[in-house]
């Protein structure tokens, strides 16, 4: 299957999933909050990252040994580590880890909940996305083996950083109630935003999947072409 089949079935799978939830929900976000069938299509997509991730490292693996002078012998660890993160990612999707961990600090430090320590799950969310691109940094030389990858990574940081953007005026009512009056149009406003802020994870994880289609299948082609 080619890369470009493979990203138009994901967002299909996506944009009907998310249609789906909006027209299903008595508010826009119903069917976007935790533990819903969205969440489960998250999980479903970060999973399918680690899989990828790791047949990936399997391919470089075998590379590798073929070509043991490689200038980038060894660095193709990192799709390894990014398989073992994509299954903490899962687990986070379908457990609240981050939010578990919000709640832990809080208690732990005797910290009082205000509208700034509210949104300290937030700041993890943001963390997680900053590590990403750390790792990109300190990989580079092993992912710009793959030409069109930023093709792929563009649109998806722009996403998260939409995400957790959105996830941090959506932890509470002031942001909004900062720039919008009537308590309707507040709520509205609210709920659009939040539904906003999964769609942004959902096609940004719909992406990722198929980045790592893209690099698994250039592997494989290579693989095949030296027989």
């Amino acid at each position: 299957m080619s890369t470009i089949k493979f990203l138009s079935i994901i967002l299909a799978i996506d944009a009907f999933c998310i249609s789906l939830a909006l027209l299903l929900g008595d508010t826009p976000d119903r069917h976007f909050n935790e533990i819903s069938f969205i969440t489960l299509l998250s999980a479903i997509q970060l999973v399918a990252c680690s899989i990828l991730s790791w047949k990936i490292f399997k391919l470089r693996s075998l590379s590798s040994s073929k070509d043991p002078a490689s200038k980038n012998s060894g660095l193709y660890i990192v799709w390894k580590v990014i398989s073992l993160g994509f299954i903490y990612l899962a687990l986070d999707e379908v457990a609240q880890i981050h939010e578990g961990l919000d709640k832990l600090i809080h208690y732990l430090f005797h910290i009082k909940e205000t509208r700034i320590t509210d949104r300290i799950d937030d700041v993890i969310v943001g963390i997680y996305v900053i590590i990403g691109l750390i790792i990109l940094v300190i990989f580079k030389r092993e992912i710009k083996i793959y030409p069109r990858i930023n093709y792929y990574l563009i649109p998806i940081f722009i996403l998260l950083f939409g995400m957790v953007a959105l996830d941090t005026i959506t932890e509470r009512h002031d942001v909004v109630r900062f720039f919008i009056e009537g308590k309707y149009f507040i709520n509205l406003a609210f709920h659009w935003l939040r539904a906003l802020e999964e769609i942004c994870k959902i096609i940004a994880g719909g992406i990722l999947a198929s980045m790592f289609y893209y690099v698994y299948k250039s592997n494989r082609d290579l693989l095949s072409y030296r027989g």
